[in-house]
């Protein structure tokens, strides 16, 4: 299973490459995925985050490979797919 960015999507302009720990913050804060998450463990992610660019079309993680952390959305779209056998990406969600 791979995870990739989704080529025909818009392309998303990132305009702050390091997130200052108040943009972190407020991300987290606002974050229906974290809503329910203590202060402690959210004080700790916004110290331990860090924001990655990808271009279109270029993969994130592999099935098998190890992974390196938790992976959020801030923009932008990415697809999931499984190949096949044979070699053909079977598109899982986009």
């Amino acid at each position: 299973m791979g995870l990739r960015r989704n080529p025909t999507g818009e392309r998303s302009t990132m305009l702050l490459l390091n997130l200052d720990m108040a943009t972190r913050k407020a991300f987290f804060q606002n974050s229906r995925f974290f809503a329910n998450f203590d202060q402690d463990i959210l004080d700790e992610l916004e110290r331990e985050s860090s924001l990655k660019k990808y271009a279109a079309g270029e993969t994130i993680l592999v099935e098998g490979d190890p992974c390196g952390g938790l992976y959020n959305l801030i923009s932008g779209s990415v697809k999931l797919f499984k190949l096949s056998p044979s070699g053909r990406e079977l598109i899982i969600t986009v």
